[in-house]
């Protein structure tokens, strides 16, 4: 009986183990970014002005809203903090099809993706191609 309890304890500690290290390898990963470009991503940005076609205007609004792109693939977009979104993302290389120019596309979890742009810490984010560009600057 008390040979069983001590197997029974020493196989909870290997399983615990093995989830700590688990835990500790998933944690480490990094995302793969293509080109110098999508390495520019990494890093908290502030939201600036979104640029709207559609509605023919630019929105700006002083606000606390900021985005995340982690080097581990997290993603995090805290909207006026009523709002915080977390899921994974990565980024493929994509052609534009009417100049056949590179251009970066971020692809996510759960949402629609984005192409994006990043000049002198500035992050252009293309949402609807040709529609609404949301403009955020580096934290």
């Amino acid at each position: 009986m008390k040979i069983n309890k001590i197997i029974s304890k020493y196989i909870q500690k290997i399983f615990a183990s093995i989830f700590l290290f688990s835990l500790v390898l998933c944690s480490c990963k990094k995302v793969d970014l293509p080109n110098e470009q999508a390495k520019l991503l990494i890093g908290r940005w502030d939201w600036y002005k979104t640029l709207d076609k559609v509605y023919s205007g630019t929105f700006d609004i002083s606000a606390d809203n900021d985005i995340v792109f982690k080097e581990n693939g997290k993603f995090i977009d805290r909207d006026w903090k009523v709002f915080t979104a977390h899921e994974e993302y990565h980024v493929e290389v994509g052609y534009e099809p009417s100049t056949g120019n590179e251009i970066n596309t971020i692809k996510y979890s759960r949402t629609l993706p984005n192409t994006f742009k990043v000049s002198n810490d500035t992050l252009y984010m293309y949402i609807l191609v040709g529609v609404r560009t949301k403009i955020y600057v580096r934290k």
